[in-house]
């Protein structure tokens, strides 16, 4: 060891094992920042830092940080033992010491230092999503009810997916029937779950649950039902899950389907077709309901109210006074609080006596959509402001103001000052926070706007133009 090397760094403990809630990540933290064990790939396998009976190589690591790695696991699971690989890992090199003696000096990482891996502190449960005929004609074979779409799995496949249909005994053998195939079904957590028509009743309905269950203990079910329609009535469909669940944001259509049944009355046709919302949330005054053909119901973007519950049916008539109709219940989501900010994260100068506002008026509520901000969207603002950066600022008491804009009066006692802002946004129980600053300059600068937002998000699939302007430049 080189004798002017002392007071070495003990080699970084593993501290926690800890799953996302989602159940697809896990995060191992260590007591100190490390040397990364040299590995300086973006990715790399588990296995060459970690050991533990349910590690495996496939399994991907990433660095987050020098004291943090996320994994993508296979197997591990809540309880599995983790280790850190033997004289792999390091304390992060100090700056008073070579890189000669952190590589062969340092300690390394002991045998044994057994963590077990927690659970998520909050599981996300698995949602149910069936696509099934909620109207299935005698004329057809069987019908099928398909949760496959289900998601929030955890990454893996679902651990249980239970099937029951609820009925009576004094049905008979349709009873013993579905009885049977739901028991079958389940035993093998099959995601979907098939019936023969020849074993059921023309003009019954049937109703089943069904239950799923993630890896991480989260589940979820759902209700189905399904009426056999009598071959001389109409037949209808629409297409796509008959349960959904959307944001409010999202714009999607309902399209129908429908045909006369099987053994229709000889010169009968299909002569009204309709679109209602049956809970009265929505009144659907644009559709035709003497259509002459399938119809597209379009929902438009923000049409839906978040936290309700739709139910659209479909309904058709024939001219020998036959009915049948189909429905989709669609449940809207709540969504989140946008804080857009103007005039911040930025050098300003008050130098020539103008005041500089830092604007959050353009914050949206996303239930809404951005074209209705601010107050008009019924969102109340709060600025808390701390001051740094010279004496003077260092001694100035933090402001919590109550308004959409905060306003920087010309003062030259603010020169070299810092102001550090969260911005909060509140409407309801929902809240949202941003966190931008200001930099006073002690001489003048050019200006900048940004348009629109200093601090703002964006879908994926957007197109999007960031423009500004430098105004007012006198700096040279």
């Amino acid at each position: 060891m080189d004798p002017t090397v002392a007071n070495l760094p003990d080699a970084p403990l593993l501290e926690s094992v800890v799953f996302s809630d989602n159940g697809f990540e896990v995060y191992a933290t260590f007591d100190a920042e490390t040397n990364r064990a040299g590995i300086t790939a973006p990715s790399f396998s588990c296995l060459d830092l970690l050991v533990g009976p349910d590690l495996r190589h496939e399994d991907e690591c990433f660095w987050v940080s020098d004291d943090s790695v996320r994994m993508l696991p296979t197997a591990l699971e809540p309880g599995s033992v983790v280790n850190v690989k033997a004289h792999t890992l390091a304390a992060k090199c100090a700056p008073e010491h070579d890189a000669d003696s952190c590589t062969s000096d340092y300690p390394t990482s002991p045998d044994s230092v057994t963590v077990y891996a927690y659970p998520p502190s909050n599981i996300i449960p698995p949602v149910v999503q069936a696509q099934y005929k909620g109207e299935v004609s005698e004329c057809e074979e069987s019908f099928t009810i398909d949760v496959s779409g289900s998601y929030n799995n955890g990454g893996r496949s679902f651990t249980a997916i239970n099937w029951t249909y609820v009925g009576d005994a004094s049905e008979g053998a349709p009873y013993t029937y579905l009885v049977e195939q739901a028991r079958s079904e389940t035993a093998h957590a099959s995601s979907t779950l098939t019936a023969s028509i020849a074993q059921l009743v023309a003009g019954n309905s049937y109703q089943f649950t069904v239950v799923i269950r993630n890896w991480l203990g989260g589940e979820d079910s759902t209700t189905v039902i399904v009426r056999i329609v009598p071959a001389s009535d109409p037949v209808v469909e629409i297409l796509g899950p008959t349960e959904r669940v959307l944001a409010p944001s999202a714009a999607f259509e309902l399209y129908a389907r429908d045909e006369l049944g099987c053994a229709a009355t000889p010169g009968s046709d299909i002569v009204e077709r309709s679109w209602t919302e049956t809970t009265g949330n929505l009144q659907l005054d644009a559709v035709d309901s003497a259509s002459q053909r399938p119809q597209t119901l379009p929902i438009t973007a923000f049409m839906l109210t978040a936290r309700e519950t739709y139910v659209f049916e479909y309904r058709v008539t024939t001219s020998d006074a036959k009915t049948s109709n189909a429905t989709v219940k669609v449940e809207v989501t709540e969504d989140v609080l946008i804080v857009d900010v103007l005039g911040c994260n930025q050098t300003v100068s008050l130098a020539d006596g103008g005041a500089h506002v830092v604007d959050a008026q353009y914050s949206y509520d996303a239930e809404l959509g951005p074209s209705i901000a601010g107050a008009a969207a019924g969102i109340a603002f709060t600025f808390n402001v701390s001051f740094s950066g010279t004496p003077y600022c260092n001694a100035m008491e933090s402001v919590f103001w109550a308004s959409s804009q905060y306003i920087i009066e010309p003062s030259n006692a603010l020169a070299g000052c810092r102001l550090e802002m969260e911005i909060t946004a509140a409407k309801g129980a929902r809240t949202a926070r941003e966190h931008c600053s200001v930099n006073v300059a002690n001489s003048t600068v050019p200006g900048v706007r940004a348009y629109r937002d200093t601090v703002g998000r964006v879908p994926t699939t957007s197109k999007v133009v960031i423009r500004g302007e430098i105004i007012g430049s006198t700096a040279g």
